[in-house]
């Protein structure tokens, strides 16, 4: 069946839109941000960041969820957010990625900090040592993970090798979906 002048084209789209499209609209979701309740670390503490740079070290943070609706289901997927301090080596320069091991739920995966600044990378053997005032140090990195809906949790780092990284109580935070 043809319609004249695109008529049924026409008609076509607004079924596919009121089907398909429309509820998506209607639906409503917001993002949130929950932060550690608690924390601790055996790292060595300066200026009140705990650096993991040894084998042992670790830091700890405990979340509860408030039990809420998740935009997935009783598990939602969430993103474990770490921001942190990564350097080369102890007194190190700026400029460095970093990694940690995270432990969450008896799992293991690995997070990569990526260095905010990495063209201050090596900088410091070609002018001689320098004081960098902490410019070049911050990284951050993201890890998508399956959360719980409600409870208490605790996610713990350490760290793996290879770079320095100092974190802090504030340094994690788990962003998740909740529908509305």
């Amino acid at each position: 069946m043809k319609a004249q002048n695109g008529t049924g084209y026409f008609m076509f789209l607004i079924i596919v839109f009121t089907l398909f499209i429309s509820p998506s609209l209607l639906f409503s979701a917001t993002m949130h941000e929950l932060k550690a309740t608690s924390f601790q670390s055996n790292g060595v503490s300066v200026y009140g960041w705990y650096w993991l740079n040894s084998p042992g070290q670790y830091a700890k943070w405990t979340f509860v969820m408030p039990g809420v609706n998740l935009l997935h289901g009783a598990t939602g997927i969430g993103a474990i957010c770490i921001s942190g301090l990564s350097t080369d080596r102890a007194d190190g320069g700026a400029g460095f990625d970093s990694k940690l091991k995270l432990k969450l739920w008896g799992r293991f995966k690995t997070i990569t900090l990526k260095n905010e600044c990495p063209l201050l990378k090596n900088l410091e053997p070609s002018v001689g040592s320098i004081d960098s005032k902490g410019i070049g140090y911050a990284s951050h990195g993201c890890i998508r993970y399956k959360i719980p809906r409600e409870g208490t949790f605790t996610i713990t780092a350490t760290y793996p090798g290879g770079h320095h990284t100092a974190v802090k109580k504030d340094s994690m935070k788990i962003i998740y979906i909740t529908s509305d």
